[in-house]
């Protein structure tokens, strides 16, 4: 069995929180996400556009371990597909969802330079 990846966001009083949670055979290993603050937030956010929702589409596309320079043209797309329309009160993303959205990017990235639109309706 291979390594499982969720990403958990909810509010503890007030505060955002985003966890990683890494399942396998041996148990569960809840982490916090690391905030990168490109856009200088210092709270994730998520369910609209701005500094707070950039940074988490950011922080989790580089928590995949996709290749930096492709999450740095990419995060904005991936903020609008999974962060913008998440519920106020919380969500979760799967490795699998994010994996199949990054997949659909790349496999279309041609055909999207050919044509305006043609864009991903998420999976939330």
């Amino acid at each position: 069995m291979n390594k499982i990846k969720i990403y958990r966001g909810y509010r503890k009083d007030g505060i955002p929180i985003v966890e990683v949670e890494e399942i396998d055979l041996t148990g569960v290993n809840t982490r916090m996400l690391e905030n990168t603050k490109r856009h200088g937030s210092d709270f994730f956010e998520w369910g609209y556009s701005g500094a707070g929702p950039s940074d988490l589409a950011r922080a989790i596309l580089l928590d995949m371990k996709f290749p930096k320079k492709e999450v740095d043209s990419l995060y904005q797309d991936f903020k609008y597909a999974f962060i913008l329309p998440a519920d106020f009160d919380g969500f979760e993303i799967s490795e699998d969802s994010i994996n199949a959205w990054w997949d659909f990017k790349h496999h279309n990235e041609k055909e999207e330079e050919d044509e305006e639109g043609g864009g991903f309706d998420g999976f939330l």
